[in-house]
This record gives structure tokens, sequence and C-alpha cells, in this order.
């Protein structure tokens, strides 16, 4: 039978532990505001994926996803890996607790949050456009905001591995990063973008975007549209750690698109082998190696905005 309550996915750990303490606030917020809500709590790496199919079976098809993009990615994982309802029928919204909360950059979702509920009582709702990445291995994952690999991936593998031993924070996010700069060695990588292939390049990274912001609010792709039917690639070949820390500024305002090293477009499907091989990570989340291919699920499911991006 199916439910008007809402199922709050929490990610506990979120936030250096804000997910569990502020989660019973939250759900309170929400009933002041006349939303019901169950708390489901995730344990364990890819538990939200399972927690919301098994809401689902239960009859749940409106999902709060608190937590950050990883939580994010878990929740949309668990909905296209479901069979029991159509996706049509799902509705998705985010409370923002996570160290980036890229996604919720795009559409100007607020940390605070009485305002996050109050975006979610209102229900603007779009049918964003949902990724999917499959690697040689025939895994697949589904990413709602960006893709990445070269850096992108290397950086993400390090900093889970340092999450994993409880470090965590926005200030130890950004010192890895830049360190992690001086480790990476930039790697050839060959791509096609909707059968078109595309001369061997040395690249910095590669990034396949529904939305605009990763990596702690670095504009990845500034004309990203989350509801287009097209995925936009933007390639940073070539370049210097010390030229990649004096472009920082330029990442943040999306004006890096005028350096020598950046390349965007725009596609349906991404292609892309390397050697060696490099790791592939979607909403931060780690799926493999090259080589990987990306597509596009156009209008793919109902998620709450607070701003269309301009």
């Amino acid at each position: 039978m199916i439910t008007s309550k809402w199922l709050l996915i929490v990610n506990p750990s979120s936030g250096n532990g804000k997910g569990r303490s502020d989660s019973k606030n939250v759900q309170n917020l929400l009933l002041q505001k006349g939303v019901e809500t169950d708390i489901f709590y995730s344990e364990y790496s890819g538990h939200s994926s399972v927690l919301v199919q098994q809401a689902i079976e239960k009859g749940y098809r409106k999902i709060i996803s608190m937590g950050g993009d990883g939580t994010l990615n878990e929740v949309v994982n668990g909905i296209f890996n479901q069979l029991i309802a159509s996706i049509n029928e799902i509705t998705i919204a985010v409370i923002p607790v996570g160290t980036g909360n890229d996604w919720c950059k795009t559409f100007n979702i607020p940390k605070d949050y009485k305002q996050a509920v109050d975006v979610i009582v209102r229900e603007k709702v779009i049918r964003h456009d949902i990724g999917v990445a499959e690697n040689e291995n025939n895994k697949k994952r589904y990413f709602i905001n960006i893709a990445g690999l070269g850096y992108d991936g290397f950086v993400t593998e390090k900093i889970s591995k340092m999450k994993q031993s409880g470090s965590g924070g926005k200030l130890f996010y950004l010192l890895w990063i830049t360190w992690y700069l001086f480790q990476y060695k930039n790697t050839k990588i060959r791509f096609k973008i909707d059968g078109k292939e595309f001369p061997e390049e040395e690249i910095f990274t590669l990034s396949v975007c529904n939305c605009r912001f990763n990596g702690d609010g670095m504009m990845q792709a500034p004309s990203a549209l989350p509801d287009d039917g097209m995925l936009n690639i933007t390639v940073m070949k070539k370049i210097s750690p010390f030229k990649s820390i004096i472009s920082l500024p330029k990442m943040k305002d999306g004006t890096f698109v005028k350096m020598k090293e950046a390349a965007l477009y725009t596609g349906k499907t991404v292609e892309v082998t390397s050697s060696p091989q490099v790791i592939t990570e979607t909403d931060g989340e780690l799926i493999g190696e090259t080589p990987v291919r990306f597509s596009i699920i156009p209008n793919a499911l109902n998620v709450i905005i607070n701003q269309y991006p301009q």
C-alpha cells in the first residue's frame, strides 16, 4: 500500500555526525509544516541504496536524502535498481549535511535546515536527467551530478580512504586535495563523444556533468542544465600542480573555460579508454577504472529544487 509519508534517509556520520544529531530536529520541522516522515539511518557504505529499495517495496514514493553527495548518489541508485515502482511515481529532495553538497549548489538549496525544509514544502519539481556510467566489468552506476576520471578519480580514492580512517572536515579536504596535486600524474586518454573519436590527449581530468559543481564548489560545467537531455563534458588538459593551484579562483567562478588547457563539449554518450587505466568516480563514489562509457537518461526523475540554474 502506498503511503503519503516521506522517507527521510539519514547518513548519521555526514557533517561529522550532524546527520544523526540533527535528524530529529529536521523531522520536527517537517512535521510543523505538515510533512510526516519516517527516519531510516544508513549503517554502512551502500546501505542507503538498500534502504531505499526496501522502502519503495513498503509503499514509500517520496524520499529525502539527508547527507552529502554520496548519500544522494546512493538514494538515486536505490531508486533505479528497484523494479517495484515506476520511476515516474518517485520524488526526491535533499537536506544538505555533508562536506561538499555540490549538487545543491546548482539549485541554491540552503544549508540552513529551516530554509531547506521550506524548499521541500514548496515542492518545486523538475524532471532531472540522470547519468549512467558503465565499466568493462559491466558495473553500472547512476549519477545525478558529476562523474569524473583522472585527478577527480585519483583524489576521490585517496579521500575515501582517509574518511574511512576517521578523518574529515572541510579544511582537511582542501589541504589534502592540494597535496595530492603533487602526487598525481597527468594521464593519456582517448575518448569518443556520440561516436566521434578525438585524438589521444594527455589530461589532468575529464568530467561528465549533469550539473555544475563538484570538488567542494568547483564550477566544472558552467553551462550545464539538469534537464536538457545532454551531458556536458569538461576536459582539462595537462597542467602543472602550481598552475592548478593558482587557477583555483577560475575553477570556482567558471572562468577557467578561457584557459588554453580547457576544452568543453556536449553529447549524449562518452566513451573513455586510457593506458594505464585511471580511476573513475560518480558523485564522489568510486566505480572502478577505465575503460568506461557514460550515457544520459533524459528527464528521468522527479526532483525538488529551490532555484533553476540561470
